[in-house]
């Protein structure tokens, strides 16, 4: 539920294009939780309330980065009853922009919903990218050539934000779902909220498309403000019937890994 990316010259052109992003970008390794909250629901959801955190951590580490995301969230319905979800993602991506691993554990008060694993990566030669996943075993995915992973997706378009570039639009592979890869259309603006202590942040509303659903409509869309440091301090998280509301609660800087 909750939370993509031609000729080797081509390829070539999308992988320096992501460095040169990259070079003016620098993410800062942190550990954040957040606490949830429901925003609004719709009637027909019978939705009357929701609760949660959301733990976040992520590692600059050497060639890598890493990330681990573990959400708890608790969902009310005007009947009386009460759903509790689990969802926990893991991922390794390279900085070369060349290989991509993840896995999710999805489960619903107790009982596993969805595990999802693999990895993907983008061929040196052909400049061809494949998903593969171990779970479900066998299931196989060529995506586009100018797929990105995630990471590469937050530097570039943060940098975007910072050439004070209004509309950023690819192609994003994260594997939390099958619905991947996401057309991902962003609008970058700077809010009016007060300067963080790492300057200003980037207010931006990003709206998924599932390449796959090939629907007029995003999958979901989420509002998020970014620091220039890759933390974001705020995150409204908005499906069709309900949306979610996630504050920064608590932010530990960790010390860059030795290489």
């Amino acid at each position: 539920m909750l939370r993509n990316l031609i000729l080797n010259f081509m390829a070539v052109l999308v992988l320096t294009s992501v460095q040169s992003a990259i070079a003016g970008v620098e993410l800062v390794s942190h550990r954040a939780l957040y606490k949830m909250s429901l925003v609004e629901a719709s009637s027909k959801s019978g939705i009357s309330g929701a609760s949660g955190t959301m733990a976040y951590q992520f590692q600059d580490s050497c060639g890598f980065w890493i990330s681990e995301t573990k959400v708890i969230l608790k969902i009310n319905y005007s009947e009386g009853s009460e759903i509790e979800t689990i969802w926990a993602f893991s991922s390794l991506e390279a900085k070369d922009g060349m290989s991509y691993r993840f896995n999710v554990h999805h489960s619903r008060d107790g009982d596993i919903i969805e595990i999802l694993g693999g990895k993907a990566g983008r061929d040196s030669k052909s400049g061809t990218v494949t998903a593969e996943f171990s779970s479900p075993l066998g299931t196989k995915i060529k995506l586009p050539e100018e797929t990105m992973f995630p990471t590469h997706h937050l530097a570039e378009m943060l940098q975007a934000g910072e050439n004070k570039q209004l509309i950023f639009s690819r192609v994003v592979f994260d594997g939390a779902s099958l619905e991947n890869p996401y057309q991902i259309n962003a609008l970058i603006t700077n809010p009016k909220a007060k300067k963080s202590k790492t300057n200003s942040s980037q207010h931006i509303r990003m709206a998924f498309f599932s390449m796959k659903a090939k629907r007029e409509q995003p999958e979901f869309e989420l509002d998020i403000n970014y620091r220039p440091d890759g933390v974001a301090e705020r995150i409204k998280q908005e499906f069709e019937m309900f949306s979610l509301d996630l504050k920064l609660n608590e932010i530990e800087i960790l010390k860059k890994s030795d290489c």
